[in-house]
């Protein structure tokens, strides 16, 4: 990938079809129907092979702990990230960059005449969530703000709810909201910590495809130019 971030090790278990467990290399099969854009499948006797996700977390490059702050942003039509703040430096599938993800999945839909790539929960499940990390412990910095656009689509009683902070008090909140706008974070729980947490979970819906009502980062397939995730941190000395 040559981006620098850590990866954990974690034991690969063989489930039926239902949880995965945070945080680990964790898959099960399921007799659903191949899709293009249902990331994860395996062409294995009709079945598909799903949420394979590793713990990946962010740390600083050379040029990032120099100039004390890291720009990673993601688009779901190209299904990349790209590192701003270190060459524009691009990496696959969402998937790649994941610390944990539970129950989620690419894939399409249509919006009336128009065709749209987002980030949900699968099929058949009530609840599903995901999470990025970043650890700048041992760097010498802490964080001085964070500024964001994490966008959520909602349809009937879906919900997403955002949670964000350093791992052991991850209490901030950020509005729901399909916008590219930006929030910028500051506080006890941002400001001065060492390390940087952001976690969507997704519930609810109605209907036929309940999983459908609540979706993260929706944009049209051919929007290679935007980016309803896009996380900046600027970083300072530690006190």
């Amino acid at each position: 990938m040559g981006w620098t971030g850590r990866r954990r090790r974690f034991t690969a278990k063989r489930k039926p079809a239902k949880k995965v467990a945070a945080a680990m290399v964790t898959y099960y099969i399921t007799s659903i129907k191949p899709s293009p854009l249902y990331h994860g499948e395996s062409a294995m006797n009709g079945f598909e092979l799903r949420n394979i996700v590793e713990g990946f977390v962010f740390t600083l490059t050379s040029r990032e702990l120099s100039e004390k702050y890291i720009h990673v942003k993601y688009c779901s039509a190209s299904d990349k990230y790209i590192r701003v703040s270190d060459d524009n430096k691009e990496t696959a599938d969402y998937r790649s960059c994941l610390y944990s993800s539970i129950n989620m999945f690419r894939g399409q839909t249509a919006a009336g005449a128009r065709q749209l790539v987002y980030v949900g929960r699968d099929r058949g499940d009530e609840e599903g969530n995901i999470e990025w990390r970043f650890d700048f412990q041992d760097t010498g910095l802490v964080i001085d703000q964070v500024t964001l656009v994490a966008t959520a689509r909602l349809y009937q009683n879906g919900q997403v709810k955002w949670r964000c902070g350093p791992q052991h008090q991850m209490d901030a909140s950020l509005p729901v909201t399909e916008e590219l706008v930006e929030s910028v974070l500051r506080g006890s729980n941002i400001t001065g910590q060492s390390d940087f947490n952001l976690t969507a979970y997704l519930s609810g819906g109605a209907g036929g495809s309940p999983y459908l009502n609540a979706q993260l980062f929706a944009i049209g397939r051919e929007d290679y130019h935007k980016y309803p995730l896009d996380i900046k941190i600027r970083l300072k000395e530690k006190e």
